[in-house]
């Protein structure tokens, strides 16, 4: 039943935590369910949406069913990816994402003029004016609580399903990861424009709280420091 592809980009080096983190998922499947067909590490510096693109193609051109893209500052439990399969669906949940935090500006500074940041879950929803497009805020996300269906959220730890990719070439090659521009001049990562486009395509997009995977920046970023 070997049935996903691991799909990550990389610079020059990775992080501790990731290299840790993916020894102990190969560790965990080869000793349980045995599902990773595959891996398809590919290197990217500035430009990120066309490396994507190259994964989303190998792994299209490959047998497998389901796409685990993972960012390599990414840290995770051994069996987070089995947990992943045993809540999606290829119909009802065809992207999952597992529970992860960034950093963001709170617009204050501490006493010595640092500039003070909290810890924010990647969790979007569309923000409209008028009926127009012109961003995403960042909604609450609470550990534990479960299913949680987004508008947009990133590719740090996403599992998604054969059919999004293969819907979504209708009428383009390379369809899925580009930066792109709002209307009202706002840029859109290529995360975010893969997540709008998967929805314009008829698939919802969801996060599972109850799994997380942590961010290593000079820290390991979990739920633990939220605000």
């Amino acid at each position: 039943m070997r049935d996903v592809v691991i799909g990550y980009l990389h610079g020059d080096l990775i992080t501790t935590p990731f290299h840790h983190s993916l020894l102990r998922t190969f560790i965990y499947d080869l000793c349980n369910n045995n599902r990773i067909l595959n891996f398809i590490p590919v290197y990217a510096s500035v430009n990120i949406g066309g490396p994507r693109n190259r994964i989303v193609r190998e792994f299209l051109d490959g047998s497998g069913e389901w796409l685990w893209m993972l960012d390599t500052d990414a840290t995770f439990d051994g069996d987070l990816l089995d947990r992943l399969l045993d809540v999606a669906d290829p119909t009802d949940i065809p992207i999952l994402g597992a529970l992860t935090h960034r950093l963001q500006d709170t617009g204050t500074a501490d006493p010595s003029g640092m500039p003070v940041r909290s810890v924010v879950p990647v969790a979007y929803q569309d923000t409209t004016v008028d009926g127009e497009l012109v961003g995403y805020s960042t909604l609450t996300a609470h550990t534990g609580d479960g299913l949680l269906e987004v508008d947009e959220t990133g590719c740090h730890c996403l599992l998604i399903h054969r059919d999004v990719l293969t819907k979504m070439t209708s009428d383009h090659p390379y369809p899925w990861f580009s930066e792109t521009i709002l209307p009202n001049g706002t840029t859109c990562g290529e995360d975010i424009t893969f997540c709008r486009q998967a929805r314009q395509a008829g698939f919802p997009i969801h996060i599972d709280t109850r799994l997380e995977a942590g961010h290593a920046k000079m820290m390991v970023l979990t739920s633990r420091g939220a605000s």
